[in-house]
């Protein structure tokens, strides 16, 4: 798996969450800072969710400098 990059908004760590109410696996990443109510916390994520691990993680890791 690859690694996660910190949050970008606030530099906490991410966390993988993977849906469980849906017959298909779905998989997003958020931010774990919900305490300080992070934009990117996992509370805030619905709508961004893939098929598979990896596309969640490489979507997440995507950052606006990525060459």
């Amino acid at each position: 798996m690859t690694e996660l990059k910190p949050c970008p908004f606030c530099g906490h760590t991410a966390h993988v969450q993977q849906l469980k109410w849906s017959a298909k696996a779905r998989f997003f990443v958020g931010c774990g800072n919900a305490k300080n109510r992070c934009i990117a916390s996992v509370h805030n994520t619905f709508g961004r969710f893939y098929d598979r691990e990896h596309d969640a993680i490489e979507a997440w890791n995507r950052r606006a400098d990525n060459d």
